[in-house]
């Protein structure tokens, strides 16, 4: 109810300021959190035609994109770009991985998250993608023992957690 309140201000920002990376930004992730994938792929590919570097456009637009098989490639395109710029920052590891386990690369993935949770932040998150990762690779003990840790810190109430539709 509050983003139907919010839907004439966005849409005035659009028009008098659709060219602002902020506002689209903002938009696409309205749309986002909305399901509106369309509308937030649109939004991010604007954003990364003003600003090209923006990491967080390229990980959004690289999480769309990989809930299609069609469009897989050029969400790992996206995610390697964010990477490119940032470096081996653990979020944007996750994301890859993520696509990785949707593209069926699961020993990719487990590797990559294997790196993501020895490092120095903590996120339950990110074990709970490996013990998906450890799964679907037929690691089922591995698998156990990395999604009991991640229930154990509380992976269950972390506000990052949003179940992925192809997960």
């Amino acid at each position: 109810q509050q983003f139907q309140r919010a839907e004439p201000l966005l849409d005035s920002a659009l028009q008098d300021h659709g060219d602002d990376p902020k506002v689209l930004f903002g938009l696409g992730a309205l749309r986002f959190i909305q399901n509106q994938t369309e509308q937030a792929i649109e939004l991010f590919r604007k954003v990364i035609e003003i600003e090209p570097d923006n990491v967080s456009a390229l990980n959004n637009l690289a999480v769309l994109l990989s809930e299609s098989p069609e469009t897989r490639d050029e969400a790992l395109d996206m995610i390697d770009r964010a990477l490119d710029i940032v470096g081996q920052r653990p979020t944007y590891l996750d994301t890859k991985a993520t696509i990785l386990l949707l593209a069926g690369q699961n020993e990719a993935a487990a590797d990559l998250l294997e790196t993501v949770v020895a490092g120095p932040d903590e996120n339950p998150v990110y074990q709970l993608h490996l013990a998906v990762a450890y799964a679907r690779s037929g690691r089922n003990e591995e698998a156990r023992q990395t999604l009991a840790q991640s229930l154990a810190e509380g992976v269950q109430g972390h506000p990052r957690l949003r179940p992925h539709p192809h997960l």
